[in-house]
């Protein structure tokens, strides 16, 4: 039987209670139409040795390469998968083989793109959230919200044609978004399904929470690179919804993180806010600012209006209180 889905999973020293947890449920998984493609992207001897010692139900390839950071390890997973469709596992998350079996009996896998939810987990293996993109099955309010590469299944020959992933040297935040979104605008046939497949793990040790101010300020060359694949008339159909991820991203999000190193931050915020208006100058009317503020609270409210010393007030007495 042709190989339906490849499951790529990037390895860069996991943890190995985690890395196993991770990969142990394949090795009772045989189901012909999966391979999964392992890509040790230049890990330490003994979580490379621990991958080649595992044996695994389904097909598999375990390839080690020297360090390129997570795209990079995607890439050659992909150039290596024989699969129709290709999905992204993170080596700290895993998945419920249960419904991934139900998801492959299921008639889906004519489409571009097959949107599915998440399970949040703590370290304990507990559900203590939910991430699930899917209640609307708008493609316009997906282009909005879409931001996780591992919350679908892509069609490889529409990943190939369409460029692939985005890599580039020295990029350490929003190669996610920059890869998923204009593949989104670009589909033809998305499919949003209710599936609870991905569980993914939050602890606050992930490289993404460790980086630092100017590492963060990649997040302007994912979106300069986001923009660049768009043509015009994409660009002008999804304008609001672009513009939206802009302000979430860098007026909201990246905006609260970089306050957090103080005056270093405050200038990569000056530097961000003044990408945002150059590009999107009326951005303060965007048509969904009113109804976010509405579901985000106050500190979106706060952030769009620039008041950074309240807002560094506040995330001051969120971290005595999570102490």
């Amino acid at each position: 039987m042709k190989t339906l889905l490849s499951i790529i999973v990037p390895v860069y020293n996991t943890a190995l209670p985690l890395l196993e947890k991770c990969l142990d449920p394949f090795t009772r998984y045989d189901d012909s139409r999966i391979e999964l493609i392992i890509v040790d992207d230049g890990s330490n001897e003994q979580t490379a040795k621990f991958l080649d010692n595992i044996e695994f139900a389904c097909s598999s390839k375990i390839i080690h390469v020297e360090n390129g950071g997570q795209n990079h390890a995607r890439n050659i997973g992909i150039s290596k998968a024989s699969g129709k469709f290709v999905g992204f596992l993170d080596s700290d998350d895993s998945v419920d083989l249960i419904v991934l079996d139900q998801m492959l009996n299921d008639n889906l896998w004519n489409n571009d793109i097959i949107v599915y939810c998440a399970s949040i987990v703590n370290s304990r293996g507990d559900i203590v959230g939910q991430m699930c993109k899917t209640n609307s099955v708008s493609k316009r309010e997906y282009i909005r919200n879409c931001a996780e590469l591992w919350l679908q299944f892509i069609r490889l020959d529409f990943l190939k044609d369409n460029g692939g992933l985005f890599l580039f040297e020295g990029q350490c935040i929003g190669e996610d978004l920059a890869t998923i979104l204009p593949l989104v605008i670009k589909a033809r046939y998305i499919a949003y399904t209710n599936y609870a497949l991905y569980r993914y793990t939050k602890h606050q040790g992930s490289v993404i929470h460790s980086l630092d101010s100017d590492s963060r300020l990649s997040v302007l060359t994912a979106f300069n690179r986001l923009l660049s694949v768009l043509t015009d008339d994409e660009f002008r159909e999804f304008h609001d919804e672009i513009e939206w991820q802009v302000i979430n991203h860098i007026l909201n999000y990246e905006t609260r993180f970089q306050l957090s190193f103080g005056r270093r931050g405050l200038h990569s915020v000056q530097t961000m806010r003044g990408w945002v208006e150059a590009r999107f100058p009326n951005w303060k009317f965007n048509p969904y600012i009113k109804q976010e503020i509405s579901k985000q609270g106050l500190r979106l409210r706060i952030a769009l209006n620039q008041n950074y010393i309240l807002l560094m007030v506040l995330q001051y007495f969120n971290y005595l209180f999570r102490r």
